[in-house]
């Protein structure tokens, strides 16, 4: 009986097992990228604009060209070279936006850069982040493989890579800093340095350091002064440029406008459910009266009980948070929650997502009760969905739009406070939050005594 000749690629799928799942959905993505790039390349913008108005909402509809945020960079610096003040006028970017970052960026740009070397970098930076998702991403089955997909081709991760924005720099630095996180000291203080060099271009990844609570107290104590140091070096060298920087974000509005974070627009945030609801009433932005106030305190009450509610059942569980997975889970975690309560970004941040399903997942895979288990069965479905929120809204008009906006506020409400759970939860098993609880405990023993 004749032999039947096997497909190649069918071989190659048997070989790698389960493991072949890893490779599907960025070898998609960077085909996705690479079509998107013939398209522009080739001349055939017509082609490119629509892919990208199918994916985009009202609030981030795509620009005239690719990469404006790196533009954005790029133009900037060229224009402090050229001895302008960016932070009152700034004729090199294409929609004169003032320059509202920290001033590191004008720092570490190199000189021969500017506006012209936007297409190439910015291609650079987008094709790094979407081959980083190898080693982001493992899926052992379809389903996870789905999740994953559904997180990467969102219209969220698709608006951070259509401008280049430069929060993927920040991811790949945050990345980059937990793979060489491997539990050993001097590895985690080189970990920590590219923690603060993210923090130190964007701010918000600052809340990294707290994960300086892993070592006991001496060393703790050590990495901190340092990271401290350099702080407050960095901002009292730079503190007029600081300053003048944040003064220049933008800030939320009633009205989504093309570019700012708004209550109601292509943003989330700790803020947009009661103040939306201000805004949607008709009541000012600025002062939406004690209506909000009394929703935004019963949401924040809601969200400790919640807090508090999913620590137990994490302790109560016994989790070994030493995985690699699970440790990029808790870092994922201070993040979001992080971003969500102390403001409003845009919904490129989203991208954080993805480093936060694969602990998920692990979390599932081990967990020992029906209800932790069915908390991370939920949030893998929650963040495609968030990512996918803004594309969904777009779909519904009049008061169903309102429904659907109010649903996604609420949901985001859950699972930052879920995240919220899960940070404390690996930061209170930590060794310097130990000592120093027992320290406290035995000085209250000693005072009774």
């Amino acid at each position: 009986m004749p032999m039947t000749r096997r497909n190649p690629l069918i071989l190659l799928w048997q070989a790698l097992g389960s493991s072949a799942y890893q490779f599907v959905v960025p070898a998609a993505a960077l085909s996705l990228f690479a079509a998107m790039a013939f398209f522009w390349l080739g001349g055939f913008h017509r082609a490119y604009f629509s892919v990208l108005h199918f994916f985009a909402s009202r609030e981030e509809e795509p620009f005239a060209t690719p990469f404006l945020d790196m533009d954005y960079l790029l133009a900037t610096a060229q224009c402090s070279r050229h001895g302008f003040d960016v932070y009152l006028s700034n004729p090199c970017d294409a929609l004169g936006r003032l320059f509202d970052y920290s001033p590191l960026w004008l720092i570490v740009m190199p000189r021969r850069l500017g506006s012209a070397d936007t297409l190439w970098l910015g291609a650079l930076v987008d094709v790094a982040f979407l081959s980083s998702l190898l080693f982001v991403m493992r899926p052992r089955s379809p389903a996870e493989a789905a999740i994953f997909g559904l997180a990467v081709f969102s219209p969220a991760t698709l608006f951070a890579l259509e401008r280049a924005n430069s929060d993927l720099l920040i991811f790949l630095l945050i990345l980059y800093g937990s793979a060489v996180d491997n539990g050993a000291p001097i590895r985690r203080g080189l970990s920590y340095l590219f923690y603060l060099t993210a923090g130190l271009l964007k701010y918000y990844p600052l809340v990294l350091l707290i994960l300086l609570v892993r070592h006991r107290r001496r060393v703790a104590l050590l990495y901190g002064g340092a990271m401290v140091s350099a702080l407050l070096a960095f901002a009292f060298y730079y503190r007029g440029q600081i300053i003048a920087s944040l003064a220049n974000v933008p800030e939320s509005s009633c009205i989504a406008e093309r570019f700012h974070p708004s209550f109601v627009g292509n943003a989330f945030g700790a803020k947009n459910l009661p103040f939306g609801l201000a805004c949607r009433l008709g009541a000012a932005c600025l002062r939406p009266g004690a209506a909000a106030a009394r929703l935004f305190l019963i949401l924040s009450l809601m969200t400790l009980f919640r807090i508090r509610r999913t620590m137990r059942s994490f302790a109560a569980a016994e989790i070994d948070w030493h995985g690699s997975e699970l440790q990029t889970l808790a870092l994922a975690s201070l993040l979001i929650a992080s971003c969500f309560f102390a403001g409003t970004s845009l919904d490129y941040r989203e991208i954080y997502f993805l480093l936060a399903i694969p602990g998920l997942l692990e979390l599932r895979s081990a967990a020992k009760t029906a209800a932790q288990r069915r908390l991370c069965s939920l949030l893998c479905a929650a963040l495609p969905l968030l990512m996918w929120g803004q594309f969904i809204r777009q779909g519904f008009s009049g008061a169903f739009a309102s429904a659907a906006w109010a649903v996604r506020e609420l949901l985001w409400w859950w699972v930052a406070a879920a995240f919220a759970a899960i940070a404390l939860s690996y930061l209170t098993r930590q060794p310097f939050i130990e000592e120093f609880a027992r320290s406290l405990r035995s000085r209250i023993e000693a005072g009774k005594g």
